[in-house]
């Protein structure tokens, strides 16, 4: 393997997590030494963390002394960067930052999130004066209409930033998927599909989705889904 380019991905549940904290902070700093000991050059700190274990911060610093690491990305909610200590932490680091915005429309952010859009306007402002910053956005989500779609595409024109546009897919294991049933409130059901024909990192166009919506029609959404993917990712 060493020599290769490779990428190596790790789903925590929150057992998982809690397994994790107990781990000796030695422990972890071998483990990323030895990624680096076979060409690894990118790391991704992922959201949930710095919520609930604050040694993720002792991590991030294990990271940012490496001189091994070409860059290192963080991705957070804005739910986790409001009223943290984050924000003074990262100014100055050697990163690279995408916020989990979810959605440029107010309403399904008070349907589906903790933050609104003041919120979530307040941390970009924040994080994208410091460091190198893109968006994330899930669009389909329970209650999308075109309106809503519309919505987002022009609150992501109004911020001008790089936004990864994915498609809302409830996979096995996770809470949407063992609450799909709360989505028939908003005319939502889910069709038969398997899971791994939908990459929720794939940024092609698509030709299909894992749903039905009473308040959009398929074909609306994945032209309007195609086309923000053709205007917003970029890399």
């Amino acid at each position: 393997m060493e020599g290769m380019w490779y990428k190596v991905s790790r789903w925590l549940t929150y057992n998982d997590l809690r397994n994790v904290r107990r781990k000796p902070m030695r422990a972890i700093r071998d483990e990323i030494e030895e990624l680096c000991s076979y060409g690894v050059s990118e790391v991704v700190v992922v959201d949930d963390p710095f919520g609930v274990n604050k040694r993720a911060f002792a991590v991030w610093s294990i990271v940012d002394e490496l001189d091994s690491f070409s860059k290192w990305f963080c991705r957070l909610r804005p739910d986790v960067v409001l009223g943290n200590e984050l924000v003074a932490y990262l100014e100055g680091r050697h990163c690279v930052c995408e916020i989990d915005v979810l959605t440029g429309s107010e309403r399904l952010l008070e349907e589906h999130a903790s933050w609104d859009m003041e919120e979530a306007d307040e941390v970009i402002y924040q994080l994208r004066r410091i460091l190198p910053t893109t968006l994330h956005v899930t669009i389909g989500l329970p209650g999308e209409t075109v309106g809503s779609l519309r919505e987002t595409r022009a609150w992501l024109r109004m911020i001008g930033l790089p936004a990864k546009i994915t498609t809302f897919v409830p996979y096995p294991g996770t809470t949407e998927y063992e609450e799909i049933d709360k989505y028939a409130m908003f005319g939502f059901e889910i069709t038969g599909y398997n899971c791994l024909d939908f990459s929720m990192n794939d940024r092609s166009p698509i030709d299909r989705i894992p749903w039905q919506s009473s308040v959009i029609e398929t074909e609306d959404f994945i032209t309007l889904r195609n086309e923000m993917v053709e205007e917003f990712n970029k890399e």
